[in-house]
């Protein structure tokens, strides 16, 4: 188990009678443009990331680095933004803590076991059969399993694909293993991203009361 890291408290500043805490949210694979910005005039994304603490998580240094700062979307959305490299197979989360969890990108893309700085190398590493499919979904299942466990029950997962799909075998056996688990609810919806239609899809954690009546 991977040490847990420090996590900042509720919002700073000038307090109010109640105060409202911080929502906990972690976008996996967010490399240098995080979801806020590839879908800035979505309100519902507006409103999902307002108060919150942001993780933006990659297993990528360097691409995190890249990244720029984010002071006017931070102040308008009353929110903080957490650069983050670690494994999405190993998160640094305790169990039950994040609110929700962005896949945007993700899932077309290959679950990388190691950081891979090289953009050659990281090129020819996703590229279509450079993994056999059984190891891959390994990683892939590591990873789900991970989300899972620091959802909080009642947690979302938003997820969707805009890019090419870089292994299709492996990105279908994903989407019908998240959208066929017993132990999320599910719903869709369809947004515009730079003039294309992408379906996003919403898996929410069931709440332990909901998972007993399911099975009783």
């Amino acid at each position: 188990m991977p040490k847990t890291i420090e996590f900042p408290g509720a919002r700073e500043g000038k307090q109010e009678e109640r105060e409202i805490p911080r929502k906990t949210i972690l976008e996996i694979g967010s490399a240098e443009s995080p979801v806020f910005k590839k879908f800035q005039n979505e309100p519902w994304l507006n409103k999902e990331i307002r108060n919150s603490n942001f993780f933006c998580l990659d297993i990528s240094h360097g691409l995190l680095n890249k990244m720029e700062s984010f002071e006017e979307e931070e102040r308008e959305s009353s929110m903080k933004v957490i650069r983050l490299t670690a494994d999405a197979r190993t998160l640094p989360f305790p169990a039950d803590f994040v609110d929700t969890v962005f896949l945007l990108d993700v899932l077309s893309y290959r679950v990388l076991p190691r950081p891979i700085e090289d953009p050659q190398e990281r090129l020819q590493y996703i590229q279509p059969d450079s993994v056999p499919i059984n190891q891959e979904m390994a990683y892939r299942n590591e990873m789900l399993e991970e989300i899972f466990r620091v959802l909080k029950p009642g947690g979302k997962i938003i997820m969707g694909d805009s890019y090419s799909i870089r292994d299709p075998q492996a990105w279908y056996n994903s989407l019908r293993l998240l959208k066929s688990d017993p132990r999320y609810t599910r719903s869709n919806k369809y947004i515009l991203n730079n003039g294309k239609t992408v379906e996003i899809g919403f898996l929410k954690k069931k709440k332990k009361e909901q998972t007993l009546t399911k099975t009783a």
